[in-house]
């Protein structure tokens, strides 16, 4: 049987609160772009039950780079970004802006992804437990103080 080829529309709810979340946190997330960086839900079909990745970030590499207007890209499945409340939703924006490499100056570093493992991120573990994706007891980065731990 024939794979279905995804079908990707531009996720304006992840770049608006992206968008805040910059600005809130503007000393964490210093160096971040947000002119660069889109992100694309999956609209015609779910996750597979073997992708345990609830999001991916792509990084465009040259010579591409040089004629897309992107950097990156940030793609999840419709049906799992409608799924999450508020709070993780805007948790899951500032995971995924972690995966985001800066370099010693906090300058981006386009072509490249961080893993994500313990040292890239870190201040997201540090700051809100495991699981935080999951847990109901996270805070709402837009209406809550923050207090970062790197």
């Amino acid at each position: 049987m024939a794979q279905v080829e995804p079908e990707y529309e531009a996720l304006d709810e992840f770049n608006d609160l992206a968008k805040a979340i910059v600005e809130k946190h503007s000393d964490k997330f210093a160096g971040i772009d947000l002119a660069v960086i889109a992100a694309r839900q999956i609209t015609n079909k779910d996750r597979s039950e073997k992708n345990n990745k609830l999001y991916e970030v792509i990084a465009v590499k040259p010579p591409i780079r040089e004629d897309c207007k992107y950097a990156f890209y940030i793609i999840i499945h419709k049906s799992d970004w409608d799924i999450l409340e508020k709070k993780h939703r805007l948790l899951l924006i500032a995971q995924a802006l972690h995966a985001i490499n800066l370099d010693e100056n906090g300058e981006m570093v386009e072509g490249k992804v961080n893993s994500p493992d313990m040292k890239d991120f870190s201040p997201m573990l540090r700051t809100f437990g495991p699981d935080y994706l999951v847990k109901d007891n996270v805070p709402d980065l837009l209406e809550d103080e923050i207090k970062w731990r790197d």
